[in-house]
């Protein structure tokens, strides 16, 4: 099961990208004239508007990275392919790693020479002309990289190092090296500090009061892994709340605060850490419902509900019951449409209906030269009973005019596809 990659930094060298992609795309001629033919623009070649794909069905969503937010003919050209696609949501990275893509008194921006002076206006602007929606997409837990950390004094991580997460070790994130483990891609707080969880429903009251925003979006909003989260803060909460006898502190290497061995106590720990995160995604619901923001509340989510709970702490199935979320973008990545199909249709029978369960399609493990397997995956999904599909991501889009073709017949196709039940 993939996840959402970190996206690597944003650079000031996708100009020169885009240069190679257009010497690529010269070579393909013929393959280029039938994109053209098909109304699916070839990104880095400028060319005059096109009309937008038909509307789909389903709702359709594109998600966008920060690296393409914060580079002025990125955003132009993210807008113009959801428009030729039939995409309806946009859901761009405004916080990735502890950095904005938009003018924030909480987090600082990158220091790039062509950003924009405000990414997110800019694109919820162009996106409007395009009669697109736009979700604010926050990458929740993971504030900084391993590789960089932050060094600006207004980063919340610099004000609060202590918020970073602890292994069952009781090691630091602090003392990981980059590819030392697969779960850690980046600096992630703590879930189980209330500290953390103010700041990140500020951060969402923030975006919400200041920008003409459709959605909220919620990604990583989960525990790094079964063997993060071990931060002592949490621990002493965790006996706190749970009434079971304080052991003595012999398992716990690093921290006067002892972890939880015995069955009894495993169960109550893993209640706890659920909490954790449900109790984010709750006050953030809460706070833009107490504020009269009518803002869609989503998240991507792992795509099996067990392992979702079981590893990761991520009980998305009951923020749906509660209505906390409107939806969830499963993140099933998968090549196989028969694993695809099961995910879906799982998540749906869970779910007690399709409303609310949508498919992420992992656009950037498919090879450009079968571009058949894009349309067979959102078909299936489809079938299968999600009530929309998102696409990851356009940068796995950009410069591939055969997926860009595909995704465009695929969207069309869903107007004549039988749903699941």
């Amino acid at each position: 099961m993939d996840q959402h990659p970190l996206p690597t930094p944003a650079t000031s060298g996708r100009p020169a990208r885009r240069r190679r992609a257009v010497l690529a795309v010269a070579f393909l001629g013929a393959l280029v004239g039938a994109a053209a033919a098909a109304g699916v623009q070839v990104l880095g070649v400028q060319r005059a508007a096109q009309p937008p794909g038909p509307p789909a069905p389903v709702q359709v969503g594109l998600w966008v990275r920060q690296e393409s937010l914060v580079d002025p003919e990125g955003l132009r050209a993210a807008v113009g392919l959801a428009r030729q696609l039939g995409v309806q949501d946009l859901y761009v990275q405004v916080l990735s790693r502890g950095e904005a893509a938009y003018r924030s008194a909480i987090w600082p921006m990158p220091a790039l020479p062509r950003m924009p002076a405000d990414p997110l206006a800019e694109v919820l602007a162009l996106a409007r002309r395009a009669g697109l929606r736009v979700h604010g997409w926050l990458l929740v837990y993971p504030w900084g990289r391993l590789d960089a950390p932050p060094t600006d004094p207004r980063h919340p991580l610099v004000r609060h190092p202590e918020w970073v997460t602890v292994d069952r070790e009781g090691r630091s994130l602090w003392r990981y090296r980059v590819g030392e483990h697969p779960e850690v891609n980046g600096l992630f707080v703590d879930p189980g500090l209330e500290g953390v969880r103010r700041v990140v429903v500020e951060t969402v009251q923030e975006l919400a009061r200041r920008y003409d925003l459709d959605g909220i979006h919620l990604d990583y909003v989960r525990y790094p892994g079964p063997h993060l989260g071990y931060h002592p803060a949490a621990l002493q909460r965790f006996w706190q709340a749970s009434g079971l006898e304080h052991p003595p502190a012999a398992g716990s290497p690093s921290a006067s605060v002892a972890l939880p061995v015995t069955p009894e106590e495993v169960r109550a720990w893993q209640a706890f850490r659920e909490q954790q995160v449900s109790t984010l995604v709750r006050e953030v619901a809460s706070a833009l419902r107490e504020e009269g923001l009518a803002l869609a509340l989503s998240a991507a989510v792992m795509p099996e509900l067990r392992r979702a709970r079981e590893s990761y702490a991520q009980n998305w199935l009951a923020w749906l019951q509660a209505g906390w979320v409107s939806s969830v973008a499963l993140m099933s990545y998968t090549t196989d449409p028969s694993q695809l199909g099961t995910w879906v249709r799982s998540a749906v029978a869970s779910a007690g209906g399709r409303a609310g369960i949508r498919a992420g399609i992992g656009v950037y493990r498919l090879p450009s030269g079968r571009p058949e397997e894009l349309v067979n995956l959102v078909r299936t999904a489809w079938q299968a009973g999600a009530s929309g599909i998102v696409l990851f991501s356009f940068e796995s889009l950009e410069g591939r005019p055969a997926l860009q073709q595909a995704a465009r017949a695929a969207i069309t196709g869903l107007g004549g596809a039988a749903p699941g039940r």
